[in-house]
């Protein structure tokens, strides 16, 4: 495995640069050393980050003056952390130790020499099960801002350039899209001398309209046979006059109508009686006179 000398020099080789100039290195998990050890010349650096390198101890760690950053997190370092003051970090304002193996308080006292240091990363170190911890360390580190994350009264950190950025870039993009969506419902602005489509939409334009007016042709139709019903459906209303010529007829038993008012059967009857008195001859017919002429004498006499 490469050292974390020969895996610097490849890094600052990528960049284009010289070591010396090398100003962020991370070699997380890419070396295993027991010590920060090599590293002398990398007096530029403002970054790094040793996570999961197997640091065992800090003990002659290279004195890097601009050094900013520091992450040692998920090392077996469980003390020696004055090597870290000896290394005269002056500008080091955070520093992570998360996931070592730091259980006392009296370990964290060396960092109290950085007066730059203001965030301190302990978390899942046994130091933080320990009654009081927090307050504890502000009180032995004054300059400390932030304790895995939160300062002195519970409250988290903010980071900046982190949720103020994302909420102006959030507000940019419902902007833009509010533009877009007025864009679109606004719709294209019609020329001065009226709207003028393609061929092929008035093309549709002509033959939407001509089935416009056919459907309306046939509605039409449909409303003037409806009225047509209607009227045959609509009683006649005879005038007076016309009630007044019109002959009357009467009822008879069987249920038919004469139009003279007579019933069918007493015509029938006398139809009846002629042809009788026709076959009976001449002599048949006085001898009914003659009863007929006694009848009357009769009732002269009654009378």
């Amino acid at each position: 495995m490469p050292t974390l000398l020969e895996l610097c020099e490849a890094q600052a080789q990528k960049e284009g640069c010289t070591v010396s100039e090398l100003k962020v290195l991370t070699l997380d998990s890419r070396v295993s050393s027991p010590t920060v050890a090599g590293l002398e010349t990398c007096t530029a650096l403002e970054e790094l980050s040793l996570n999961k390198c197997g640091i065992k101890s800090l003990v002659g760690f290279p004195m890097l003056p601009v050094l900013k950053v520091l992450r040692l997190s998920d090392n077996l370092i469980a003390d020696g952390l004055g090597a870290l003051a000896d290394a005269e970090l002056q500008n080091l304002q955070e520093l992570d130790l998360s996931g070592n193996k730091i259980a006392n308080l009296d370990e964290l006292e060396p960092l109290a020499a950085i007066a730059s240091l203001a965030s301190l990363d302990l978390y899942q170190c046994p130091v933080t099960q320990l009654e009081g911890y927090a307050k504890k360390v502000f009180g032995i580190m004054e300059n400390l801002s932030f304790l895995d994350g939160l300062d002195s009264e519970g409250q988290e950190r903010e980071f900046e350039g982190g949720d103020d950025d994302d909420d102006d870039e959030e507000d940019e993009e419902e902007e833009e899209g509010g533009s877009d969506e007025e864009s679109e419902e606004e719709g294209p602005a019609a020329p001065a001398g009226g709207f003028q489509g393609d061929e092929g939409d008035s093309e549709d334009g002509s033959e939407q309209d001509s089935e416009d007016e056919g459907v309306q042709v046939l509605q039409t139709a449909g409303n003037q046979l409806s009225d047509e019903d209607d009227s045959d459906d609509e009683p006649v209303e005879l005038g007076t006059e016309m009630l007044l010529q019109a002959p009357t007829a009467e009822e008879s038993d069987d249920g038919s109508f004469d139009e003279d008012g007579e019933d069918d059967e007493d015509v029938d009857e006398e139809d009846d009686e002629e042809d009788a008195e026709a076959e009976a001859g001449p002599s048949k017919r006085r001898k009914v006179e003659e009863e007929e002429a006694g009848t009357d004498e009769e009732e002269d006499d009654d009378e």
